[in-house]
């Protein structure tokens, strides 16, 4: 189903010259006398989800005929009620979209905290609760399929899975995975109170805090548990931006507290530079580091 501001176009067919016309917002006319203008958002951008493509007059027969487009558009027009909501079929396919994407994010993050609080006792908490969170999407998302009837539900659920695997970055040899980095990161600091990525956010959002850099946001605080928490999300959004980079430096020579010697390190940056940098066989966590 497609966006209502190009219902009036689509399944229409335009010479070039006035294709042309209604890409660039002027008032052009198909092949059998019809008018269209576009608000703006023209043929194939801001997934609108319609496509021009090649029609030889005479010899292609259209995808539709004008009755199927007709009944295309009440269809939409006439759209569902979920929720107590009234809505198109193409708002409703926008909020199963939606709804997708948020549980992709929240499957991530659901397969991270069951990881790590084997490792971290504490995030069990967080791991029931987006546990929970993630039942409540899956409820919502069937409940909206049904109103829909999609041909498969299963399909569009698996469509929204993520691949556990699929957290692996191979660089120069060495592969890396997300969870086992993040668990490196929670070892804890002698003392035994402050995780390693605790105190590093804990003192990176102090010493930016005081200048125009705020990479590191949030709440400057003493509790150890809080510090590790944000300096997780911070970490999960880094992983999560594809335009992350991973760079080696394998020359690197680094003395690490406890007396730890190491060569080579990989820092792992956000497309602004912030981000965090471990050894490079990923076993010892040394620190975040600022934008460029």
């Amino acid at each position: 189903m497609f966006r209502e501001d190009h219902a009036d176009v689509q399944g229409q067919v335009f010479t070039e010259e006035e294709f042309d016309k209604l890409q660039n917002n002027e008032l052009a006319t198909d092949i059998d006398g019809g008018t269209h203008l576009l608000d703006k958002r023209i043929i194939g951008q801001y997934n609108c989800r319609h496509m021009a493509a090649p029609f030889l007059i005479g010899i292609n027969e259209r995808s539709f005929t004008p009755e199927q487009l007709d009944e295309i558009n009440a269809r939409n027009e006439k759209g569902i009620v979920f929720d107590g909501k009234q809505m198109s079929i193409y708002e409703a396919t926008q909020c199963q979209r939606a709804l997708e994407s948020e549980m992709r994010r929240t499957r991530e993050e659901l397969n991270m905290l069951k990881e790590l609080r084997g490792a971290d006792p504490r995030l069990e908490r967080d791991y029931q609760q987006c546990r929970k969170k993630m039942l409540g999407l899956q409820m919502g998302y069937a409940k909206l399929g049904n109103a829909l009837k999609p041909v498969s539900i299963r399909e569009k659920w698996d469509r929204a899975s993520v691949p556990r695997g699929s957290f692996s970055n191979s660089i120069a040899g060495q592969s890396y995975n997300k969870t086992d980095l993040m668990k490196s990161a929670l070892q804890l600091r002698e003392g035994g109170e402050h995780t390693q990525l605790g105190r590093a956010f804990q003192k990176h959002n102090k010493a930016i805090n005081t200048s125009r850099d705020n990479t590191f946001v949030g709440r400057n605080t003493a509790n150890p548990e809080a510090n590790t928490k944000m300096g997780l999300e911070y970490l999960q959004k880094m992983f999560n931006n594809r335009a992350t980079t991973y760079e080696p430096d394998p020359k690197k020579v680094m003395q690490l507290t406890g007396g730890i010697e190491i060569t080579g390190v990989i820092r792992v940056r956000l497309p602004s530079g912030e981000g965090a940098m471990w050894s490079i066989d990923g076993k010892h966590f040394i620190g975040l580091l600022s934008k460029y």
